[in-house]
């Protein structure tokens, strides 16, 4: 084809207008854009490429890779854990509601049920984290709320000595040090995973 745009030679297809090209079954874009080489495209710019499924950008500014994905995968054990922390919650909002009223007992009353609903509340925020280091921050959160949790709960526990709140205390206890392991290991894998990226 002689018009001056497209011939073909030995199989091959190229545009002389210096833009489009084809040697070798390679698609490439001579202005210093895109090109397209072994299925794969890039930008010459030092801006942007995509590499097997993978967009990247060149200039330490934004990437996107298969192994980092923002959105947090909402799997069987996220939403299990989830559901938990909300249980959590709102049983010791009920426990605490049970519980006979004092002037004086309701500062570590209202401390703990504070602290009871932000594991929840902060790990559900956490499943919308813009960045690795925003679902860490978040789940800290869940981590230390966890810990005042136990706190006040052995505080209750001593106010309420009668016999009939000690198996509720003794079980929620247990419960919120499970959660605070649960959180410790999502915090600690988290972490290293930032210093790795």
């Amino acid at each position: 084809m002689e018009d001056e745009r497209w011939k073909m030679e030995d199989g091959r297809c190229k545009m002389k207008a210096g833009r489009w090209k084809m040697q070798d079954e390679s698609w490439k874009m001579k202005d210093g854009r895109w090109k397209m080489e072994d299925g794969r495209w890039k930008m010459e710019d030092g801006r942007w490429k995509m590499e097997d499924g993978r967009w990247k950008m060149e200039d330490g500014r934004w990437k996107m890779e298969a192994s980092i994905n923002l959105q947090i995968n909402m799997n069987e054990k996220t939403l299990e854990l989830l559901n938990r922390t909300f249980k959590f919650g709102i049983r010791i909002l009920k426990f605490l509601n049970a519980l006979p009223d004092n002037y004086i007992y309701r500062i570590p009353k209202g401390q703990l049920a504070r602290s009871a609903v932000s594991p929840g509340t902060n790990y559900e925020e956490a499943q919308g984290a813009v960045s690795r280091r925003d679902f860490t921050h978040k789940i800290s959160i869940c981590y230390k709320e966890s810990r005042e949790s136990i706190y006040w709960l052995k505080v209750l526990k001593e106010l309420y000595p009668e016999e009939k709140y000690n198996l509720e205390f003794e079980d929620i206890i247990k419960e919120a040090k499970e959660l605070k392991k649960i959180f410790a290991s999502i915090k600690k894998s988290s972490s290293e995973n930032i210093v790795k990226s």
